[in-house]
């Protein structure tokens, strides 16, 4: 099993989104995994579960939040020009996730 791990700073959401997705158009890897900076990572527990997978199938876990609904004032303000939506899909957030 090959990893990858680097470190990607987020300044906006729209940059994290973007970096990531260069990551996995640009890095040859089964899968990918984001932490933040100051996570322990237990890389036996991540390698037993990724290796649990069928061959072939998709993988994304993570702390999986559903029918949330975007903050429109704040700090973290998610625009309509930005989100035009009440509610996103459902998304991993937290220290980490893997796809």
């Amino acid at each position: 099993m090959e990893l990858f791990i680097g470190i990607l700073w987020q300044s906006f959401c729209q940059q994290m989104t973007e970096e990531i997705m260069d990551v996995v158009r640009t890095v040859a890897a089964k899968y990918i995994m984001k932490c933040d900076d100051d996570t322990f990572v237990r890389i036996d527990a991540v390698t037993a579960e990724v290796n649990k997978i069928q061959s072939g199938r998709s993988f994304y876990n993570g702390n999986v939040n559903h029918d949330h609904n975007p903050l429109r004032h704040g700090k973290w303000a998610v625009t309509y020009e930005e989100w035009p939506e009440e509610v996103y899909p459902a998304y991993a957030n937290g220290p980490g996730y893997i796809v």
